[in-house]
């Protein structure tokens, strides 16, 4: 089943639900937020767990729509499908507004010098910083950090954008520096496309300095074959607030 949204900025996305046991509403029925719409099946003959498919389409697509073959095939599909628990953080009503983004143009992102170093117009803001991704025998080359200047105090979930291109590492190696300390939070970049991957929820200080950190060195083993090395894409972080108590 299949359900349209229309967004508040005029965009429209399709929610699906799958493997239900039974739906509820009809074909062309307006339903709203709450509203039951069916219950979780088993799949055939109840061979499976009760349990539901759910997706989050950034396009009217057919009702099946999955897997890829080439790797065009692939950029396809991540084009048409957001993470659903993002997206719904991102878009739920009454959530904070106060959020702070710093671009990978912008004087709060400081990068090393180094001459491996690749620019590209997408991303967001088309514009991105990439490299190839470097084993630890090698030692990182390439780092950068973000740096924002948060308002006030309180609890802010972290996102980095991850573009469709230039991003073919599965383990970005991002370190937030928040009030209590250093997280590292590895990020699959190959599993996104053009859209926002939360790195976790953390309480800042409006005077204690925040940044997030990363770097080339992934730990995926190196090769010469270009067609085989990974690729780490640096695109802009923003910090959502989620919460001004912070205990």
């Amino acid at each position: 089943m299949l359900v349209e949204h229309l967004l508040p900025d005029g965009n429209t996305v399709w929610s699906q639900y799958a493997h239900l046991r039974e739906t509820t509403v009809s074909e062309g029925q307006e339903i709203s937020r709450g509203d039951r719409v069916g219950s979780i099946g088993k799949g055939d003959k109840d061979h499976f767990p009760a349990h539901l498919h759910f997706e989050i389409r950034l396009k009217d697509l057919p009702a099946y729509k999955w897997g890829w073959k080439t790797e065009a095939d692939r950029l396809e599909v991540l084009r048409s499908y957001a993470h659903p628990s993002a997206f719904i953080r991102a878009h739920r009503p009454g959530a904070p507004t106060t959020q702070v983004t710093v671009e990978e143009t912008s004087e709060a992102f400081v990068r090393s010098e180094s001459e491996y170093w690749h620019e590209a117009e997408i991303g967001h803001g088309q514009h991105v910083y990439w490299t190839w991704t470097v084993s630890a025998d090698q030692g990182e080359d390439c780092r950068a950090e973000w740096r924002p200047k948060l308002p006030q105090a309180g609890l802010y979930e972290v996102f980095a954008y991850i573009p469709a291109r230039y991003a073919t590492t599965r383990q970005a190696r991002y370190r937030v520096s928040h009030r209590r300390g250093t997280t590292e939070v590895v990020v699959d970049q190959y599993a996104h496309s053009n859209e926002w991957a939360s790195l976790g929820t953390y309480a800042f200080s409006a005077v204690q300095p925040a940044a997030v950190r990363l770097s080339d060195l992934t730990g995926e083993p190196y090769t010469r074959d270009q067609a085989r090395r990974k690729q780490i894409a640096f695109d802009a972080v923003k910090w959502v607030l989620r919460s001004e108590q912070v205990s």
